[in-house]
Parts: structure tokens; sequence; C-alpha cells
């Protein structure tokens, strides 16, 4: 009897783990809003009316915008968990306590997912079982995190900016910059660059070197866009600015009149950009005396979200709006417990955005 209950507990400790997420996700979210424009939806269309799939409940609000994979839907809230949904149901596959309040959205490797927090923790945790691969503390992390092939950046505030080797954890080098950092680091092809509150960066992704450093004021809050030659930023101090991606020289620089709190977004060669008091702008790339603007009299905190046929607005009042690209297209919009901080995003027609209130809905 005994030679069988030490076979039952050796079978019970063979059995392997129950998986509560998938092994990985064919299809990697491996930077704030997918794409160096920041308008991951720019090619998607949305249904005329669309109808709700599902909502789920995460906390109390969200870090940043979610990592959308084939299978999953991940989420940074604001209240120190991070969590995984499934994308067809949104049935929680798990959810992990994280060291301090989130500060960022995550991004998915495929295997691992990756995180930050206000209290200085950067984390790569398993897809597959929602637990800890490494974590390391640094300094308040602010703003996106970004992925290369081989490494994770971070900012911590005050003024530092990390590479990690993204499979380990180890810290590859780390640099201290003047001023306080808040926008995130930004991968441009051999550099990473970010802005302080009065000058931006270009820092060598291989060893840290600051290649180089221009006055620039006003840009801190909001990760740029990238489109070709071109990083735009738009400023809570109220304008959209274009600065060389090779020198860091402006370009041009357009006065919208008021502060935006969200960063631009690029499609179809124009810069899309929102700002508090709810004038859109549409700026022409490569002509941006051109710039047009409509008010819609509301109030604005998230990027404007580009898509095929329009282009869709969130509002601190919670109204998903979405503009028609031409006459003969209708307006339509849905209104949740507000507010929406994060830009709604389409990926192969589903809806998916975030409210006020903590939960994740999803449309089509």
């Amino acid at each position: 009897m005994l030679v069988a209950a030490w076979t039952m507990v050796n079978a019970i400790a063979c059995t392997p783990a129950r998986r509560i997420g998938p092994q990985r996700d064919p299809r990697p979210w491996a930077a704030h809003l997918l794409v160096p424009g920041l308008a991951p939806s720019a090619a998607e269309t949305l249904a005329s009316d669309p109808v709700r799939l599902w909502t789920a409940t995460a906390g109390r609000g969200f870090a940043g915008p979610p990592a959308i994979g084939d299978s999953v839907v991940i989420v940074q809230a604001t209240d120190a968990r991070l969590l995984a949904f499934a994308r067809s149901s949104g049935k929680r596959l798990w959810g992990l306590r994280v060291g301090g309040l989130g500060s960022t959205g995550p991004l998915l490797d495929g295997e691992r997912v990756y995180t930050g927090t206000a209290a200085g923790q950067v984390a790569a945790v398993s897809l597959r079982t929602g637990r800890f691969l490494w974590k390391r503390d640094i300094q308040s992390v602010a703003g996106p995190l970004a992925l290369s092939v081989s490494r994770l950046f971070a900012v911590g505030t005050p003024g530092r900016l990390y590479a990690f080797n993204r499979v380990n954890g180890a810290l590859q080098w780390r640099r201290d910059l003047e001023g306080v950092l808040r926008s995130g680091p930004t991968l441009l092809g051999a550099n990473v660059v970010v802005a302080s509150d009065d000058s931006v960066f270009q820092v060598n992704a291989q060893d840290g070197r600051v290649v180089k450093a221009v006055p620039v004021r006003g840009l801190s809050l909001n990760p740029p866009a990238v489109a070709g030659s071109s990083i735009i930023y738009a400023s809570p101090d109220g304008f959209v600015i274009a600065l060389n991606a090779d020198d860091l020289t402006q370009q041009w620089r357009v006065e919208l009149g008021s502060p935006v709190l969200g960063s631009p977004a690029v499609a179809r060669d124009t810069v899309f950009a929102a700002t508090i008091t709810g004038s859109i702008w549409q700026i022409p790339l490569f002509a941006p005396g051109l710039a047009t603007h409509v008010d819609l009299g509301v109030s604005i905190r998230a990027s404007p979200t580009p898509i095929a046929d329009g282009l869709l607005v969130a509002t601190v009042a919670g109204e998903l709006i979405r503009l028609p690209g031409a006459a003969s297209q209708s307006r339509w919009q849905v209104r949740v417990d507000g507010p929406i901080d994060q830009p709604p995003i389409v990926d192969r027609g589903l809806l998916i955005f975030t409210d006020g209130r903590g939960r994740i809905h999803a449309w089509k």
C-alpha cells in the first residue's frame, strides 16, 4: 500500500503544470503601439455598426495601451497587476502582482511579456505561466519600454537610460542624461532616442554612448511617432514638431493653440494629433503649412487612431467616436464609463479599447 501511495505521489509530481496561457503567441507586440508611426490600425477596417463581443475587468485603470497577439490581450493595470486575457472570449488566463503601480503598457515578444512600474521594477514574465522570469530594480520607470532583437530598453526618472538583455535581464549598460526623462525610449536604427524637459538625445543602442544632444523644450510627456526620416513629437505646450532623424534638426513646427497630452500618429503621409480641447488636426507630413483641423468640442487625452476608412477618437467623457473618411460614410459612436485615456486599436477587424473603470471592451 505504501508502494502504491509513493507511486501516486511520484505520478502527481511528474505531471506537467497546467497551462494557463499559450506556450507562445506567434505574433509579437514588440513596441509601444506596435509600429513606428504609432498608427497600428491604419490599414484596418471596422464594421459600419460593430457589436460588442466581450467585456473584461482588469483593475482600476491602465498604465498604457495593451499588447495584442493572435491569441491574447495583455494589459498592465495601474494598480500593480499584469493580466492576460484570451483574445477570442475575454477569459482571464492569468494575473500577476508586480512591484509597484504600472507606469507603461506591456510588450510581448512571443514567449515573454515585459512591463515596468512607477516603483522602479522592470520585469519579464512567462506568457504561459504568468510568473516572473526575471525582474530588476531601477529608478521609477517612465513612458513605454522598447525592444530590440536582443535588448530591452527602459527610462528611469530623473534621467537614466537602461539596456537589459531581454532573455535573462542582465544589465548591458546604463547612461545618465541631463534633465528629467519622461517620454520613454524610441528605437531608431542603431540609436535610441529619448527626450528630457529641454533636450532630445540620440544614444547608441549597442554601448550607450551619447551620439547627439539637441536643445528642444516641451517634448517630454509623449513618445514620438517615426515616419521615414522624421521624428514627430506632440507637445503639452501646444505644438507638433518634426525633427530630422539623422541630426535632430527641426524640419517643421505647427502651433495648435492647445495642449496635446497624447502622442501623434502618422498614416498616409499625414500626422494626426488631438488637443485636450477637442481639436483634431491633420498635418501633411511634407506640406505642414496646409494643416487643417476640426473642433469636436470634447476633451481628449488619448492619441487618435487612424483606420483605413476614417479616424477613431476617444474622449475623457468615455465616448469612442469614429469620424468618417468620406462624406458618404456615417459617424458612429459608443459611450462607456470614462475617461478613455488610451488609444483604441483595431486589429484584424477587432476593436479593442479600455475605459476609466478598468475594463477592456472588444467589438467587431
